[in-house]
């Protein structure tokens, strides 16, 4: 694919007629070399030359692009990796040995490596390859701690002291395989959990798409009786879909954009068990709406109940039911 002069143009940022300005002579060097690079020019060079006119106190600038071949990656040497297995890093790369080679690729490869936040470090670099078309990308990691430990102590007046202790392990033996434990004790509770999470479950991104959301909400609620609560809240968020894989379902690749969500809510609480603790009989009852359309892009109404009723059958072993809507 041959540069196209009025799109290379068009990212000089110096104009004709302003003051000279050094800065965005370089800045536009690095968008030309940039831009030539992701056409797959990898040791395209770009040189701006400066002819000035003292009399007219002018400087006419001319950048020169020398097209090297067309270059491709002939080998991905990954090191620096004592923990982590080069497969992990490797499917971080948007280029493979083979491939055409492809700045803005590369660019998102090491972006890729960087989010894994396994390393403290990472340098992507390139060496000319065998031949003047082949080109060797270098990528050097540096390993940092990807464990971590959570002590918690509290105090409750139904649960006296609360300790708790959370373990986990974001690459697990270096094979990006997450853990996770926490073990929290009381003195009515105890409770264990164990999570494990392969991101590349059977090889393959189970992620096929990335979400962003931002936004804020406020809330506020008061007794209607001593049996009943009555609770407002609103919020506004930004909710985007990006990087919609290929291969993802059609329900996902619709929702591929950018919506604003206003949404009113409230929840209506009537709590009728004879103890809120331990209930042996009586019931409890939640109902909450919420409304999306006051503003913003996205409009619906959401409607659920949730109902469990409590019956003691012997002693000290009670009959739970819940129904859900």
């Amino acid at each position: 694919e041959k540069l196209n002069n009025e799109e290379m143009s068009g990212l000089i940022l110096a104009k004709e007629g302003e003051r000279y300005n050094s800065i965005l002579i370089d800045k536009s060097t690095d968008a030309l070399t940039y831009a030539a690079g992701a056409k797959g020019y990898a040791f395209a060079e770009v040189r701006p030359r400066a002819n000035r006119d003292r009399e007219k106190h002018t400087v006419g600038l001319t950048y020169t692009i020398t097209e090297g071949p067309r270059v491709y990656v002939e080998r991905i040497n990954i090191s620096g990796n004592l923990r982590t297995l080069d497969r992990v890093i490797r499917r971080q790369m948007e280029l493979v040995e083979g491939d055409a080679f492809n700045k803005v690729l590369l660019d998102k490869s090491e972006k890729n490596i960087r989010g894994l936040q396994y390393f403290s470090k990472v340098d992507v670099s390139q060496d000319p390859g065998s031949s003047e078309d082949r080109t060797v990308v270098n990528v050097n990691v540096q390993e940092q701690s990807t464990g971590s430990l959570s002590l918690s102590f509290g105090f409750s007046s139904v649960d006296s002291a609360i300790i708790g202790v959370s373990l986990t392990e974001r690459n697990f033996l270096g094979r990006g395989l997450q853990l996770g434990t926490s073990v929290s004790l009381s003195k009515r509770q105890q409770l264990i959990q164990f999570q494990y999470t392969d991101p590349y479950f059977l090889g393959r991104d189970q992620a096929s798409f990335d979400s962003r959301t931002t936004g804020f909400g406020v809330r506020f609620g008061f007794p209607l009786s001593d049996k009943s609560r009555f609770l407002m809240r609103y919020q506004l968020r930004q909710e985007e879909i990006l990087n919609v894989a290929a291969g993802a379902s059609l329900a996902v690749k619709s929702a591929e954009g950018r919506d604003l969500r206003s949404v009113v809510g409230y929840d209506y609480y009537l709590d009728l068990r004879n103890d809120p603790i331990e209930p042996t009989s009586g019931w409890d009852f939640l109902f909450s709406q919420d409304f999306a359309g006051l503003g913003g892009t996205v409009k619906y109404l959401s409607t659920s109940l949730l109902v469990h009723g409590y019956y003691e059958v012997a002693e000290d072993v009670v009959f739970t039911q819940r129904f859900d809507l």
